[in-house]
């Protein structure tokens, strides 16, 4: 059942009848063990999968009830549905959760899911903060720069396109506006930064006859990256410090 759902993007036209196999599988298991959490995860991943978000909720609930800390990935799932149905605080809340009890807060990847569900309910202080606690952990990820600088864009963007109503808000105008166009230009250096990364990985590959582009996960020297993408010590974002010479 895992192997048919693991490959299933990369099934092409067979990807509704290796669907289908997962399901049967897993559901397979449980006519046996009716208790097999794995199992229960598994029919519950299917169905998210097809759609069924409601009922993938309800399973990934009960098995993360019966079985805790034994078996996080139901969180987790449970977590990922919270967030396509944008119920991001839900979700996370599970995500957090699991980060705490199982990895002592140091996993890029949760991380990665908490500032995807922050993003999605437009907080982006809250994701740049975890996704600054994201890249301690994991600095060459390629992924996580990436994200950073896209979170700083439509942050931006959303800046610009925020409503201003009275005396307040217009004061506030000014101060807004250059944030908007200090995270703008922040984010361009960012991309320009991943860009000549990836281009610098490309030619290396080349020279040493390895062949292929660099991968998300290509090691990088990140001492040159701009400096806004951290946090403080605090843990509030840095204040964007673009090379303005260069965003355009």
């Amino acid at each position: 059942g895992n192997l048919y759902y693991t490959n299933l993007h990369q099934s092409g036209e067979q990807y509704s009848r290796h669907l289908k196999w997962s399901n049967d599988y897993f559901r397979h298991v449980l006519t046996s063990h009716k208790a097999n959490g794995f199992a229960a995860n598994g029919v519950a991943m299917t169905l998210a999968e097809e759609g069924h978000l409601e009922q993938a909720k309800d399973i990934f609930g009960r098995v993360k009830t019966a079985a805790g800390d034994i078996l996080p990935d139901a969180a987790v799932n449970l977590a990922h549905c919270h967030t396509i149905d944008k119920e991001c605080l839900q979700a996370v809340k599970n995500y957090t959760s699991v980060l705490k009890k199982k990895h002592h807060g140091h996993d890029s990847e949760l991380l990665l899911f908490i500032a995807h569900a922050h993003f999605r309910d437009k907080r982006h202080k809250e994701a740049l903060r975890t996704l600054s606690r994201a890249i301690r952990i994991a600095p060459h990820d390629l992924v996580l720069w990436q994200d950073i600088a896209c979170v700083q864009y439509d942050y931006a963007v959303s800046i610009l396109n925020s409503d201003l109503q009275g005396v307040t808000a217009l004061e506030s105008l000014v101060t807004d506006m250059e944030a908007a166009k200090d995270y703008v230009e922040t984010a361009l250096a960012l991309f320009r930064w991943i860009l000549e990364r990836k281009q610098a990985s490309v030619a290396k590959a080349a020279a040493s006859g390895g062949g292929g582009g660099g991968g998300e996960g290509d090691a990088m020297d990140t001492d040159e990256a701009p400096a806004a993408t951290t946090a403080g010590a605090g843990g509030e974002p840095a204040k964007p410090a673009a090379d303005k010479g260069k965003a355009k």
